[in-house]
């Protein structure tokens, strides 16, 4: 079970572009983040080996090298750190946590606000039942 590990910068990058670009190897990637950030094959392959080791990703050796592919979708990573944070703010008053939520909607689009009401809408109907 994976308890939402902190990722870094490049972690997040590489995890980024398997989910946009399907499973390949450490070349692959460094070929285009690699070069662009000026970091070594081994540092991408390093990065490969502990999003692994947290249980983010998955390979499959093929000769030499490992082909990876993630191992959980971007949208549920997304849900177990939410979870996780919105567990940490229960404990402290629920203003703060209501009010960083608030605070985070006022960036997204009318269109997804709306989504955002069908789903409390829904919430509220359940909690009623």
């Amino acid at each position: 079970m994976i308890k939402g590990p902190l990722l870094g910068e490049l972690e997040q990058a590489v995890l980024n572009y398997l989910w946009d670009n399907g499973e390949c190897d450490a070349k692959s990637i460094h070929a285009t983040l690699g070069k662009k950030r000026g970091i070594s094959l081994n540092t991408i392959q390093s990065t490969l080996e502990r999003l692994f080791n947290k249980k983010l990703l998955e390979r499959t050796k093929v000769s030499y090298a490992y082909i990876y592919r993630t191992a959980i979708e971007r949208g549920e990573l997304i849900n177990i750190w939410l979870n996780n944070m919105i567990r940490a703010l229960k404990t402290s008053k629920n203003e703060v946590m209501l009010s960083a939520f608030v605070d985070l909607t006022s960036d997204i689009d009318i269109e997804h606000l709306q989504e955002l009401e069908e789903l409390i809408k829904e919430k509220r109907k359940q909690l009623d039942d």
